[in-house]
Order: structure tokens, then sequence, then C-alpha cells
């Protein structure tokens, strides 16, 4: 397929053809996520990994831009960021609280041939209760649903694709097409280097999130980095049968950050008494 160059492009069906395409991610090393220790305790002990749902995410800037005319149910993704050194806005935004943070990394090449080689996603069912999903029964076709994805950056007057310099001047609001959404966010947040493993759900599936399997020989090849102030022991709480396995490293900026807000947090303090 012959694709157009990214300044070149007016269409949008161009455009997300072109941010789908797998070689925007030739160069990635890494598909990395910062979150929770318990977070990665949660997926080496299940072996799946959540595909959720756009509410229930940080941006609800790029959610309501769409809302009055997307249906959001349908649209799926679990982020990842490329970026290749650490980020401490990163740390700061996802990795909290910061004695449980840690930075989660998965083998790029690997973690694609899985999702080439996935046929089927496992349901996901919304327990309201404690606010998390739970494995559903069913399983879900997701031949020609499920890609990764690179992230377009939207300025007001022109977008930028991800880890890229040059400019599309032709989607000045690109917020107007229903069809980008999940493929524009806005540029405040391109720091964060995005990919996104997207899935379109069927009309027929009644939930608004999906798991994906991710089988043993990937999640061995994991590396788990600890935050700059991380509190624990890593290898004590994961399953045993990854502790030989798995590459675990300390943050290069471990111990390097002498002050944040939380230590003279007036509400951390009340807590501790």
């Amino acid at each position: 397929m012959n694709i157009k160059r990214f300044n070149e492009i007016t269409e949008t069906s161009d455009l997300i053809t072109f941010l789908q395409e797998m070689q925007r991610l030739n160069n990635v090393k890494a598909f990395n996520k910062y979150m929770r220790l318990s977070s990665v305790i949660r997926l080496l002990s299940t072996g799946v990994l959540l595909i959720n749902n756009p509410k229930r995410m940080n941006d609800l800037y790029e959610y309501k831009a769409f809302s009055n005319q997307v249906d959001w149910s349908k649209i799926c993704f679990c982020s990842f960021i490329t970026q290749s050194t650490e980020s401490m806005a990163m740390w700061s935004m996802y990795a909290q609280p910061w004695d449980e943070g840690v930075l989660l990394s998965f083998p790029a090449a690997d973690f694609k041939q899985m999702v080439k080689n996935t046929h089927f996603l496992i349901s996901a069912e919304y327990d309201e209760k404690n606010d998390a999903y739970n494995l559903g029964k069913d399983t879900i076709p997701c031949d020609g649903l499920l890609h990764m994805t690179r992230v377009a950056y939207s300025t007001g007057t022109t977008i930028t694709c991800t880890n890229r310099d040059d400019r599309n001047y032709h989607f000045p609001n690109p917020y107007t097409f229903p069809e980008l959404a999940g493929y524009i966010k806005d540029s405040a947040w391109d720091y964060e280097k995005e990919t996104r493993l997207r899935v379109d759900l069927p009309a027929s599936y009644q939930s608004d999130a999906a798991f994906i399997k991710i089988p043993d020989s990937l999640l061995s090849q994991i590396t788990i980095v600890t935050g700059p102030r991380f509190e624990g022991n890593v290898l004590t709480t994961i399953p045993t049968r990854f502790k030989a396995r798995i590459k675990i490293e300390p943050s290069k900026f471990k111990e390097k950050i002498a002050w944040i807000p939380c230590d003279t947090c007036e509400c951390k303090k009340h807590n501790k008494k």
C-alpha cells in the first residue's frame, strides 16, 4: 500500500491507516507503562491485560471532545509509552503513590507478535462495588479489530505524529471528525509519546472493555523498574514462577528526589496519626 507522507494527508481514512502502520513502530524497543506494583502483580497472577474504556481514563478532554459524535462504549484501548528514557512527569502522573510506583516494560517486537497472533479477546464484566473489571466467560473474535496504533497530537492548528517532527496543517480541528476518536490527543500530552493497543468491539458485545491474554513466555521478558521513591521488595510479591526470570532494576533517580509535596501533606500527617 502506498502511504502518503504525514504532512500530505488530507483524508481521515489515510490518517488512520498511517497511524496503524506497523512501520511507525520500527524504532521502538519497548512498550512501557507507569503503574502501581499491585497492578503488575495482578497482571502476572492472572495473565491478562485490561483494554479499558476511555471514560475511565484520565484524559477526559479527549473523551468529551468527541462524546457528542461518538459511542465510546465500543472503542477501547490500553496505552503505552514509547519514550526510551525515564520521565519524571510520567512517574508523577501514573506511578502513584510514590512508594508503590513502578515502570513496566515489554519488549516491543515480542509484544507486536503477540498482538498479531491474538484472534480472541476475553470479555470483561464491570464490578460496580469494587470499581473494577473481572474476567467474563465469553470470548470475542478480534481479527481485524485489534491494532497497535500511534497517536497524533493536536495543537489547534496542526497535528503531529508521535516521535516525528513533521506537521500536518489539514486537520486544524480534528475533533470534528468522529472517526478520529481514539487517534487524537491534545498536544499538552505529547510528552507521553503514546502508542495504543486498540480494539473496536463488535456491536453485539454488551460490555465496554475486554481482556487480552498475555502468555507467560512474554511476561517472563518484562522489566520492572522501581520508582525513585519506591519502598518494598518486588521479589517477595511476584508469583514464584517469575522470580528468576523477570528483570528488576531501580530507577536512575532512586534516592535523588529530595522532596515532593506529599512529604508535607497535612492529610498524610493526619493518616499517620
